[in-house]
């Protein structure tokens, strides 16, 4: 894990070795992995990055952590970058969280990128089908 932190806390070209980092991250269950992802799902970090550490979280999230790591993920549906909202959307239906539904559905009403609408149209559906 302190080899992971060192090579996520070091800027690179387009950042490419950060996202990587925080990719892999997704495979490791170690203790403070977790909290490392979260600190990159703030704005300041770059969109290659904040989308990696989304599906990291989502990866940790099996057994158990599937809502917890929902409503860390939600607040990300209004961010700023559409892709980041368009990996919220899709992380949160892979999540198959019920109680993401309306976040989902409230974004649905006021969001003007088609790509991001169909991501939470999808998420939509998946946590439909989960919950039947």
């Amino acid at each position: 894990l302190a080899l992971a932190r060192e090579v996520v806390r070091r800027d690179s070209w387009t950042d490419v070795e950060r996202t990587a980092a925080l990719a892999a991250l997704g495979r490791v269950d170690r203790p403070g992995v977790v909290e490392l992802l979260r600190e990159y799902l703030a704005p300041s970090a770059s969109r290659p990055a904040r989308t990696a550490a989304i599906a990291s979280l989502v990866a940790h999230a099996t057994g158990g952590h599937e809502a917890e790591t929902a409503a860390t993920i939600a607040p990300l549906l209004d961010a700023d970058d559409l892709f980041v909202r368009q990996a919220a959307a899709d992380a949160l239906g892979r999540l198959g969280q019920r109680a993401s539904l309306p976040m989902l559905e409230a974004r649905r009403r006021v969001e003007p990128e088609s790509r991001v609408v169909n991501a939470i149209d999808a998420a939509l559906r998946e946590i439909g089908a989960v919950g039947r």
